[in-house]
């Protein structure tokens, strides 16, 4: 059975308001933590709520903000910052202690409880993590105070955890250089094969568990909540030759730290080592459900962004790129054969534009073979074809801002 603990009370409206104010988010959203799955136990304290009324807990790429409550404890506060983007807490002094997360997942630095003390997400014979398969938080944090708060416990009848929210969402897109219209069926070309890099070219730089067949290239997803705000959750993922965009963490098997939490995870729509194309649902963890504009990236082609914010939630949602322009915002982009749309390439030194120095940059490089930017009909080589990509689309600039 799944326990749930009883709903924590806020002691006085005058509470709520300060913090409202301390956390710096207003009216938004103040956790991307699972309404259902968002407690922690600690078996001193009872429950810890993560994603609690008045408060909350938003996971970042590199740390944490927010609340955390306890009844018997009262509020922890994960970090001094507020307001999002990227950050580290240097945990130095009382202005800026806070938890990060490095680029596996592992959490370290310190929240702080006014009526327990700090809070140690990395200490001596424990540590918090992120299973990137699942979004769950697992391992134990420690107080001096009140002793272990463990974040996951899957037993024969009790069940609790920590995991971020998620949502569904299914993506289909062209890329303008490698697309082949000599082909029967829409599609863009493999060429890549064998020089696709394990770890993504991208800042995340997540690593795949392997290349599939019929793998182009790594795009990377954006999402933000206003067209020209900032990204509120951006991660890397693998491109098939049909546009469909699959999750290179899929086929991850993984495995927890400590015996108690002991199991093992495989997603349920990851069906084949050899082939991508079962891979369409994508599980993209730490986004609570909500309206967000969809952006898609590439190294050498210009960013493409939904025509309006689109509804995720737990089911599943779906957005082709590839079907008509009122599907891009500012409805400019590559016509690749009649009825088919896709991203326009030739933008090696990602600068949002093409134009003479993009020009510049591929003959820096012409000769080469393997993985290049300047590779912008993903041939597996540079040279005068992708001089030839460039110049029908020399003036045009990315709609994204």
């Amino acid at each position: 059975m799944t326990i749930k603990p009883k709903r924590s009370s806020i002691n006085t409206v005058i509470a709520v308001c300060l913090l409202l104010i301390m956390s710096g988010r207003g009216s938004a959203q103040l956790s991307n933590i699972d309404n259902t799955y968002k407690w922690a136990w600690g078996s001193n304290i009872g429950w810890v709520n993560f994603n609690s009324a008045h408060g909350g807990v938003w996971v970042y790429d590199d740390h944490l903000e927010g609340y955390a409550y306890s009844e018997s404890i009262g509020w922890i506060r994960m970090g001094t910052h507020t307001g999002g983007g990227p950050h580290t807490y240097a945990n130095t002094a009382k202005d800026n202690y806070g938890v990060n997360r490095d680029e596996n997942g592992r959490f370290s630095g310190y929240a702080w409880s006014t009526n327990a003390g700090w809070v140690n997400f990395n200490p001596t014979h424990g540590q918090v993590s992120l299973e990137p398969g699942t979004g769950c938080l697992l391992g134990y944090a420690w107080c001096e105070s009140v002793g272990w708060i463990h974040f996951k416990y899957a037993g024969p009848s009790v069940y609790y955890s920590v995991q971020t929210a998620s949502v569904l969402l299914s993506l289909t897109v062209f890329l303008q250089g490698p697309y082949n219209v000599a082909a029967i069926n829409p599609e863009m070309t493999t060429n890549l094969a064998g020089q696709i890099p394990i770890n993504s070219p991208y800042a995340d730089g997540l690593t795949a568990n392997s290349i599939p067949d019929g793998t182009t290239d790594w795009i990377y997803l954006e999402l933000r909540s206003t067209a020209d705000g900032a990204a509120i959750w951006g991660q890397s993922f693998l491109l098939k030759s049909d546009g469909t965009v699959s999750d290179p963490t899929a086929f991850v098997m993984q495995s927890s730290a400590h015996g108690d939490d002991a199991n093992i995870e495989l997603e349920s729509h990851a069906l084949s080592k050899s082939s991508v194309s079962s891979l369409e649902a994508l599980t993209l963890h730490g986004v609570p459900a909500g309206d967000y504009f969809i952006i898609i990236r590439h190294r050498n082609h210009l960013a493409v962004m939904s025509a309006t914010a689109q509804a995720l939630s737990s089911s599943l949602a779906t957005y082709d790129f590839t079907t008509g322009l009122d599907k891009y915002y500012g409805g400019d982009t590559a016509l690749l054969e009649s009825g088919v749309y896709g991203m326009f390439a030739g933008d090696p030194n990602c600068s949002s534009g093409i134009n003479a120095t993009d020009y510049m940059t591929v003959k820096n490089q012409n000769g080469n073979s393997g993985y290049y930017n300047e590779d912008c009909n993903l041939s597996g080589g540079v040279n005068a074809t992708d001089y030839m990509v460039i110049k029908p689309n020399s003036g045009k600039t990315c709609q994204v801002q």
